[in-house]
């Protein structure tokens, strides 16, 4: 029994520390309570709560400690502690009180909360800012009982409308704060439009504050949802106010006339706003460009565009583009926009506005141009930076507990073995047992690689130097039939890295490469340095400018086809046969690379081979202001 007990204090995952109650020094610590601290079990004897504590909280711990000792308490919860490197992580406390031979002790159970707590600041920090934009943004929500005719609102949407909490918040209380000259018209929108026919409500209009009267100008915006009866239920939706933009909107349509008559300066501003703008007739033909959209169009002059059909000039069709934006705004009256693909494959965002001359007719249109080709690059590497982060942490967090289950099983199985020693078939079965916990052991230790956010113990290594010892390791993993080859920089090549973790990486793009090639070919490894400009930058759609060290990892073997290469750092995605990988490799390499504040590129055509570039800042060089991460790729 007293074997057993001695198996699980050294086996559970919490810290457990015994202390003497009156002199508050420690007698013993289980293996937990020493990987949280930093100090060995011998060391630990040594110590006391004085000792692992910061000292500016002593006085609330030692509190704690003696409330705990007296049993007025038993959990301590969010106390700091110190480990033996200085920094601090936050722990639950439970305690028990005891006796041995008449004097008292306290057993305490650590429980590392530390993540938790970053979790509940970030989570409230989350609500401030998303409460504090709202704010900025004028932007309240509100939520509306299609069925009773009430709503409930946000701070942000009662400052809107200058109500306080004496406010009815009913159909008829929110129609008394509508413009009388709206009311009528907001009332059928809402009834016969909204509720009748179930349609979303998108709609500006204004209202007259109820403290003050003031006029403001309101943009709604509601999605319905319906009960089992197919009737309105309840209506979510945000309230902006607009009136800053309407009254923009209003100066632009009024200015018409003084906009002829700009001046140069203000020509030059337009010039140097990086987004294309152009001035279109009702019948699309170009009054005048800035020289964003002269660049874009692959022109030197405004005089090779002026007077010539849009369409013509920038695309060279024949006929108006499908789903035009100038040509809706000048039918509607409204700012009207859309996004279009260019045959070179840019994709551009079109924003037209509606110019009106005293009649109240649309006499011309201004087009805003912007190139979105890599904002739209951007959001997809950010969506699959935040898939690969989920994944890892889940995968982490699973690995993480099944690996306390496998230890469980590997342990009592050496007591077993220890106990049934001359019998050679109890004894096979339970090898059997440790070789498929030993295999189960080693693919959680690759979850929890893959899920791990820290770089690990970065310190200046020479890339060189750390391939050419791992050139004789990388020998024995390929085959005979494949010749590998290096190609090293002259120079050494400096950089902040953890070896370990790159010869991983080395390993894995090697062990790819290998079951590339199933009849044989040429692998090849070389490195040098490479500074990227704002050109690469842009031409890849990531990185940051500045020195890097650059590996490239090659082979001749069967390549990727177009649908496999985006996919390749998905975790648990895999081209090979079932049981024959994880899927994990790259999402590893991925995740260590970016770790090391690096990025990673591929080449790769189906029958021309795979080439891997990996790019790591060199050391002591500072990076440039372009902070653009892979990838996020």
């Amino acid at each position: 029994m007293e074997e057993k007990f001695h198996i699980i204090f050294e086996s559970v995952i919490d810290g457990i520390l015994l202390a003497d109650a009156e002199t508050m020094k420690f007698l013993f610590g289980n293996p937990a309570i020493s990987h949280m601290l930093g100090y060995s079990p011998e060391e630990i004897k040594r110590l006391g709560v004085m000792d692992i504590h910061p000292e500016a909280d002593l006085p609330y711990v030692i509190k704690q400690f003696q409330r705990q000792s007296r049993g007025e308490i038993q959990l301590a919860a969010d106390i700091p502690v110190r480990r033996r490197d200085g920094s601090v992580f936050y722990a639950d406390i439970t305690s028990s009180a005891v006796r041995f031979d008449g004097r008292p002790y306290l057993i305490g159970i650590f429980r590392d909360v530390t993540e938790r707590r970053l979790m509940e600041e970030a989570l409230l920090e989350s609500e401030a800012v998303l409460m504090q934009t709202q704010r900025v943004a004028a932007l309240g929500h509100y939520v509306f009982n299609a069925r009773s005719g009430d709503w409930t609102s946000s701070d942000v949407l009662d400052e809107i409308f200058g109500i306080d909490s004496s406010f009815t918040k009913n159909v008829e209380g929110w129609l008394d704060l509508v413009h009388p000259e709206d009311r009528d018209e907001m009332r059928a929108y809402l009834r016969d439009y909204v509720l009748r026919d179930v349609n979303p409500f998108d709609r500006e209009y204004r209202i007259l504050r109820a403290n003050g009267g003031a006029e403001r100008w309101l943009h709604g915006l509601g999605r319905l949802e319906t009960g089992k009866d197919g009737k309105p239920e309840r209506m979510i939706g945000t309230i902006q106010d607009v009136t800053d933009r309407k009254n923009a909107e209003e100066a632009l349509i009024g200015q018409e006339k003084k906009y002829r008559t700009l001046s140069h300066e203000f020509q030059a501003l337009l010039d140097n706003i990086p987004d294309g703008i152009v001035h279109l007739t009702p019948d699309l033909r170009i009054i005048w460009a800035n020289k964003s959209l002269i660049k874009q169009a692959g022109r030197d002059s405004e005089s090779e565009l002026k007077g010539r059909y849009c369409y013509e000039a920038f695309w060279s069709y024949k006929a108006i583009c499908n789903q035009c934006s100038a040509v809706r705004s000048f039918s509607s009256g409204k700012f009207e926009g859309g996004d279009a693909v260019t045959p070179d494959g840019r994709i551009l965002e079109f924003r037209a506005a509606p110019i009106s001359g005293e009649s109240g007719k649309v006499e011309s249109v201004i087009e805003i141009i912007r190139d979105i080709t890599g904002h739209r690059k951007l959001e997809e590497q950010l969506r699959h930076a935040q898939k690969m982060e989920a994944v890892g942490t889940l995968a982490g967090g699973i690995a993480h507990d099944f690996n306390n289950i496998l230890s469980a099983i590997i342990g009592y199985t050496h007591l077993i073995q220890i106990k049934i020693q001359g019998n050679d078939q109890v004894r096979h079965c339970t090898g059997q047992i440790l070789e498929a916990s030993n295999r189960a052991a080693a693919l959680t230790q690759s979850l929890l690689s893959f899920g791990r956010k820290q770089p690990g113990d970065l310190s200046p290594v020479d890339l060189n130097e750390v391939i050419k010892r791992f050139e004789k390791f990388l020998l024995r993993v390929i085959r005979e039939d494949i010749i590998l080859t290096t190609a090293f920089a002259e120079d050494k090549i400096s950089v902040m890295a953890d070896s370990g973790q790159i010869e991983q990486v080395i390993m894995n793009l090697v062990t790819n490469a290998r079951d590339a090639m199933p009849e044989g070919g040429k692998l090849g490894i070389a490195t040098r340095t490479i500074s990227p400009d704002r050109e690469f930058i842009e031409a890849h759609g990531y990185g940051r400018t500045g020195k890097y060290a650059l590996i490239a990892v090659s082979d001749t073997g069967t390549g990727m086809d177009e649908s496999t290469r985006p996919r390749i750092f998905e975790p648990f995605f895999t081209t090979k046969e079932q049981g024959k990988g994880t899927g994990l490799g790259l999402s590893m390499v991925y995740g260590i690379i970016n770790r090391h504040n690096g990025f990673i590129d591929i080449h790769s055509e189906t029958g021309k081979g795979t080439t891997f570039n990996i790019y790591l800042p060199l050391a002591y060089v500072a990076d440039a202001a372009d902070n653009r991460k892979p990838g996020e790729k």
